[in-house]
């Protein structure tokens, strides 16, 4: 009998089989077996949505009548289970990881780069709010595949490379926008400025052009102290002010964006290192 059939409530009726006055114990046992088929022959005679659906997904040669149930729908199999019970959600296929990695490493590089000439154009503020817009994104992409408690960690290290690879690429960006677009001028020290912060020391030096004129730019900044009030120097500005000066013998930016490249890439290896253990680490989860 299938779990769920409903043993008959009426007790029999009529004369007893063998003729005697009264019903037997083991005649009133006989007839409740014999109703009791009935009913479930009954049961199993009576189609179902479920066991329709069930039938048609089945194929012909299933053992016993039982089929696979499409879709959701929980039909019973031949030993009296539910085939949709204990059924586990189907994990993320590996297209979907990988085209989320993909996204993401692309995200990664085209957000450095916009983030990088950025300054160039808007203020400060535009920036520092477009970096935390880009920090949480990259930052629930990488949760996506690597798990809260794994992606935490990892969105971590992702962008602490990330920041270190735009430090490095605003240096070699400024020393790029002098080398190609600014122009050589002749200089004077007038002023010595020095701010310390977090026991770090920085030294700003304001220049004033040989013809009276300020240099663009403003303040030239050093993290020691190289100059002094007077002292003539020959240094690179940009005139339209988008960069501050720099020493023309401080020009060379290879080493600057040969860092930021290198980090660039090693936040591309940790996004692709998430998406290929995030997916083997589901893959090997039982159930």
């Amino acid at each position: 009998m299938e779990a769920g059939d409903v043993l008959p409530a009426t007790p029999p009726t009529g004369p007893p089989p063998d003729g005697e006055g009264e019903w037997s114990t083991d005649a009133i046992r006989q007839a409740f077996g014999r109703q009791t088929r009935q009913a479930v022959r009954r049961r199993r005679a009576r189609p179902t949505a479920g066991t329709a659906r069930a039938a048609w997904t089945a194929g012909s040669g299933d053992e016993e009548g039982r089929g696979t149930v499409a879709d959701g729908v929980t039909a019973k199999t031949g030993d009296g289970t539910a085939g949709g019970a204990g059924r586990q959600p189907a994990p993320r296929s590996a297209g979907r990881t990988a085209l989320v990695t993909a996204i993401l490493v692309v995200f990664a590089v085209a957000g450095l780069c916009g983030l990088l000439l950025l300054p160039l154009y808007v203020p400060t503020a535009v920036t520092v709010v477009l970096w935390i817009v880009y920090a949480l994104l990259l930052a629930v992409g990488l949760m996506w595949l690597a798990g809260a408690e794994s992606g935490c960690w990892t969105a971590g290290v992702a962008l602490v490379l990330a920041l270190v690879a735009w430090a490095a690429g605003s240096i070699g960006r400024d020393k790029v926008v002098l080398l190609t677009f600014g122009k050589t001028v002749t200089a004077q020290v007038i002023k010595e400025r020095t701010e310390t912060r977090s026991r770090y020391t920085t030294w700003h030096y304001t220049l004033r052009a040989s013809d009276g004129s300020a240099v663009p730019g403003g303040d030239m900044t050093f993290s020691r102290d190289t100059l002094n009030p007077g002292d003539r120097v020959s240094v690179r500005a940009d005139p339209e002010g988008r960069v501050e000066p720099l020493l023309s013998s401080r020009l060379s930016a290879g080493g600057d964006l040969w860092s930021a490249a290198g980090f660039t890439v090693a936040v591309v290896l940790t996004i692709l290192w998430t998406g290929i253990t995030g997916r083997r680490r589901r893959d090997d989860t039982p159930g």
